[in-house]
């Protein structure tokens, strides 16, 4: 490749510390920068970069930042799109119910709405936890991505529309709401043991109840029969 692509990696948290190893060992394109805060967003129309690469950045980017790159500015999501838009993807999948998996899409000014360039469903187990399904969707996300690197590079993707009126959406204040439990709240066990494994993440305390002035946390503990048996 005589001309080499210049990528900007808007970076955060575990995926986008795996992305932007692995782009930095790349001999295919010039990575121009990679950066996980909101300041020097709007540098990136005076760099030109041909390709802008997010992959776990919490930062809504603007239309004028989306505008500039040539191939195209390309976001990594923690959803099955049009599913969990927004906030708390891992979260929202056990609890909403509908399938989990991660979508690599083009990005636009509505937030994960751009046309989708590849998904990957990811099971949910009974036992799984919101951390157990959030670092299975990362290690799908990166394997999608480096998969189907090469297209996204050359800008030789065939994209699929992305149906969001047909999925879900939600924001954090949203999932800040959710970790508040209204003990008089009346729900099925299954959606009790849902709510509750979905908001279990260690070492993080989401989930707890207030009983006369005092907060407490509650996490939940699920063990498949053959791990009790193996345990002797």
């Amino acid at each position: 490749m005589s001309y080499l692509p210049s990528v900007y990696a808007l970076v955060d948290g575990p995926l986008g510390e795996k992305v932007e190893d692995w782009l930095q060992g790349r001999n295919d394109i010039s990575l121009e920068a990679a950066f996980s805060g909101e300041e020097r967003l709007s540098k990136i129309p005076d760099q030109e970069p041909d390709l802008i690469i997010s992959a776990g950045y919490t930062h809504i980017i603007p239309q004028e930042i989306i505008d500039v790159p040539e191939i195209g500015a390309v976001n990594l999501h923690y959803s099955y799109l049009p599913y969990a838009r927004g906030a708390n993807t891992n979260v929202w999948s056990i609890i909403d119910d509908h399938p989990a998996g991660v979508s690599i899409h083009y990005m636009v000014e509505e937030v994960d709405a751009g046309p989708i360039i590849a998904q990957q469903d990811v099971p949910i187990y009974p036992d799984d936890n919101g951390r157990d399904l959030y670092e299975r969707l990362i290690e799908e996300q990166f394997n999608l991505f480096t998969e189907k690197w090469e297209e996204i590079r050359d800008g030789t993707v065939f994209t699929q529309p992305n149906p969001i009126k047909q999925g879900t959406y939600h924001t954090s204040s949203e999932f800040n709401d959710l970790c508040q439990l209204d003990l008089d709240d009346k729900m099925t066990i299954g959606e009790t043991v849902d709510l509750l494994r979905a908001l279990t993440y260690p070492p993080y305390k989401n989930a707890y109840f207030t009983k006369e002035g005092e907060k407490y946390y509650v996490k939940i503990d699920i063990t498949p029969e053959e791990d009790i048996e193996d345990d002797g």
